[in-house]
């Protein structure tokens, strides 16, 4: 369950957040044991480059006359 959840940016997101306002000596009940920043930042940084592309292909605005 904690691989399939690592597929969504909000696990990266609260790992980066518990990374920034937790102690350090917080890091040892991480998955990884540490708090994997360079990870984090890569993994985010994807979503948000490659986020938009999905949205640019499908999204469509409807006008009144199509329904």
């Amino acid at each position: 369950m904690l691989n399939l959840g690592a597929l969504f940016p909000l696990k990266w997101m609260c790992q980066g957040f518990r990374g920034v306002f937790l102690p350090e000596s917080a890091a040892v009940v991480e998955q990884a044991g540490s708090w994997e920043y360079g990870k984090v930042a890569l993994v985010l940084g994807a979503r948000c480059a490659g986020g938009p592309v999905p949205c640019l292909l499908t999204f469509r605005w409807k006008d009144r006359r199509d329904g």
